[in-house]
């Protein structure tokens, strides 16, 4: 069909993508943008330490204004892409922001925090455009299916989502990246071993992902059905990724 963006499933190797791409897809699913880089030593690379520590900072569940302030502003690249983001046609917002601290005051920590993780992430050496959009595929979906959740419940399953690559984006096991990051008990179980209500969640998510078709998660809300939602999130997420350049 004129015009149709082909969608290659079933990557699981960077032969596999390659040979996608030469033929023309568009868009690309598989465990290959999900498995971290294979290196010969061990621990994160030098490269994403820098995007680790402003992770970690961001991360902070104590962070406040003027933490997370003084943490994207002490980076002229990050600050300098988030403004560009939340100047976007995606916030659609009726007037520029010009610093930081006029984002935090219009927009709130919660949603200046989210995105400047977003920028952060994006910024890390080497990091696939698709591991990015998956990332945000998977914290949309996760977010969505939380319902009428309270607003702390909801972003928390949004990072839960959007970590859930970390692995494969600095090159390193999940529990080496997640050692330099301030998460409680409940969102490294999510992650590491897909433990408790939010780590069933993130499985059903993941499953579902990979057309697996797993049963509605129990921790959900059911007025938001699986299919709605991924088809949902894929639209937000594709959205978001190319205002943030992914």
């Amino acid at each position: 069909m004129h015009g149709a963006l082909l969608v290659a499933t079933g990557v699981d190797s960077p032969a596999d993508f390659e040979r996608c791409r030469a033929l023309g897809f568009s868009y690309f699913k598989g465990d290959f943008f999900a498995k971290p880089r294979v290196v010969t030593h061990r621990g994160v690379g030098t490269g994403g330490i820098s995007s680790l520590r402003a992770l970690g900072e961001l991360s902070a569940a104590d962070a406040s204004f003027e933490d997370l302030e003084r943490i994207i502003s002490s980076d002229v690249g990050l600050s300098l892409k988030l403004l560009r983001y939340v100047n976007s046609a995606f916030f659609a917002l009726p007037r520029n922001i010009g610093s930081v601290r006029e984002a935090l005051t219009l927009l709130g920590t919660r949603t200046v925090r989210r995105w400047a993780t977003v920028m952060a992430m994006s910024a890390i050496p080497n990091a696939p455009h698709e591991l990015v959009s998956l990332a945000l595929h998977r914290a949309r979906m996760c977010e969505m299916l939380a319902g009428s959740a309270l607003p702390e419940e909801r972003e928390t399953l949004f990072t839960i989502g959007l970590f859930s690559v970390a692995d494969g984006l600095m090159g390193a096991p999940m529990a080496e990246v997640l050692e330099s990051l301030p998460f409680s008990d409940e969102i490294q179980a999510a992650l590491l071993r897909r433990e408790g209500p939010k780590g069933e969640l993130l499985s059903a998510v993941i499953a579902y992902e990979r057309g697996q078709f797993p049963s509605q998660p129990e921790s959900s809300d059911p007025a938001v059905p699986l299919p709605g939602v991924y088809r949902a999130a894929l639209e937000w997420a594709d959205e978001a990724g190319r205002a943030v350049g992914a």
